[in-house]
C-alpha cells in the first residue's frame, strides 16, 4: 500500500494523540474519525481534514481502511476490535483490553483467527533505557533477573468514567498495568502474585468507587519477585512512575522510562552507566504499528501481550477484593 488508510475510534485524550501522531507519519493518512459524542468526532476530524461520525459499523463499512486506531475507556470495548479484524484492518488498541477476560479473549481470538496485524499501546516498551536494558537481557549480559520494584503515584479525579470502577476497572487496571507490563517485560511470566488494596481519602467523593491505593507481590516461573505500589493521593496533577530492576549482572535504576544508571555489579570495581533519551515512546510505538503493518508482519507488542497484561492485573484485583477498607 503507498498510504496507510487509518480511522481512527474515540476522540479522547488518547485519541487526540494518536490523530496528530497518525497525520505526522508520512505513509499514513487519518481518513477519518469515530465517536459517540458527534461533535467530539467532528471537532477532531475537521482538525486533520478527516472524516467524521459517531456510528462505528458505518464508518467501517465506508471507509474500509486499512489500520484502526481503537482508544476507548475500558468499558467502551464492544466488539469494534473483532469487526475490524474481520475486515482485514491492521489494529492498534490502547490498553487495557477490556474490563474482563472474556471480552479480551474475544478480542484476541478474532485477531488470531484472521491473521490480524495487531498491537497494544505499551509505550513504555519503547523507551530509550528500557530498550537498552532488553538488550542486555537479550544477549545474556544481565544474568539472571532477581527483582523489580515500582511506584506508580499521582492524585487525579480523572474523567467520571475513570473513577468509576464499572467505568475503568480501577487504578490498578486502568493506569498502572504500564508498570505491571514492565515487571512481564523485564522478569518474565508471573506464577503467582497478590495484592492488597483500599480508597483512603477520596470516600467522599461522588463516584469515587476505585481504590486509592495498593501493593502487591508477584512471583516469576524463573524465581524472581515483583513489588509494585500505587497511589491516587499523592502529588495533584503529577504521574511519577520509577522502577528498580536487579539482575544477576547488573542493577537499573529508572527515573522513568528513558532515564536510568545502570551499575554492573559483576564488575570491580562496579561499574556506573548513566543514560539518558529524548525517544517519544508513543511515536516510536505508533512509527513501529505502521511499519509492521506495511510489510504484513506481526508486531513486537501484539494484543496477546495486552491479554496477559489483564490476567495479571486482575488476579491481583481478585487477591485484593476482600482487602478493600
Amino acid at each position: 500500500m503507498d498510504t496507510i488508510k487509518t480511522v481512527l475510534i474515540g476522540a479522547g485524550t488518547m485519541g487526540r494523540g494518536h490523530a496528530a501522531r497518525i497525520s505526522a507519519y508520512a505513509g499514513a493518512k487519518l481518513a477519518a474519525v469515530c465517536d459517540t459524542s458527534a461533535d467530539a468526532a467532528k471537532t477532531l476530524a475537521k482538525k486533520y481534514g478527516a472524516g467524521a461520525y459517531s456510528d462505528f459499523d458505518i464508518m467501517l463499512k465506508k471507509e474500509k481502511p486499512d489500520a484502526v486506531f481503537i482508544c476507548l475507556p475500558p468499558f467502551a470495548h464492544g466488539g469494534e476490535a473483532e469487526a475490524c479484524a474481520s475486515s482485514g484492518a491492521a489494529i492498534f488498541m490502547e490498553k487495557p483490553l477490556a474490563l474482563t477476560l472474556e471480552r479480551a479473549k474475544s478480542i484476541c481470538d478474532s485477531v488470531e483467527k484472521n491473521k490480524s496485524v495487531s498491537m497494544i499501546g505499551y509505550h513504555q516498551r519503547f523507551g530509550g533505557a528500557v530498550k537498552k536494558l532488553r538488550e542486555l537481557i537479550a544477549n545474556g549480559a544481565a544474568g539472571r533477573p532477581c527483582l523489580f520494584d515500582a511506584r506508580y503515584s499521582c492524585n487525579c479525579e480523572g474523567p467520571k468514567w475513570w473513577s468509576d470502577v464499572n467505568g475503568s476497572g480501577g487504578q490498578i487496571l486502568e493506569q498502572v498495568i504500564h508498570t505491571y507490563d514492565m515487571a512481564m517485560f523485564l522478569m518474565g511470566k508471573p506464577s503467582d502474585a497478590k495484592a492488597v488494596m483500599g480508597n483512603l481519602t477520596h470516600k467522599d467523593v461522588p463516584g469515587y468507587t476505585i481504590e486509592d491505593v495498593s501493593a502487591a507481590v508477584i512471583r516469576f516461573e524463573n524465581g524472581a519477585l515483583a513489588t509494585v505500589c500505587a497511589t491516587n493521593c499523592a502529588v495533584p496533577m503529577r504521574w511519577d512512575n520509577p522502577f528498580y530492576a536487579v539482575f544477576e549482572n547488573l542493577t537499573a535504576d529508572f527515573s522513568d522510562y528513558n532515564n536510568a544508571v545502570f551499575e554492573f555489579t559483576n564488575e570491580k570495581p562496579p561499574r556506573a552507566v548513566r543514560l539518558s533519551f529524548d525517544t517519544d515512546a508513543y511515536e516510536a510505538e505508533v512509527r513501529h504499528f505502521f511499519e509492521c503493518a506495511r510489510a504484513g508482519r506481526q508486531t513486537d507488542c501484539p494484543l496477546s501481550e495486552g491479554l496477559e497484561g489483564l490476567k495479571l492485573v486482575l488476579r491481583l484485583i481478585e487477591s485484593a477484593k476482600k482487602n478493600i477498607d
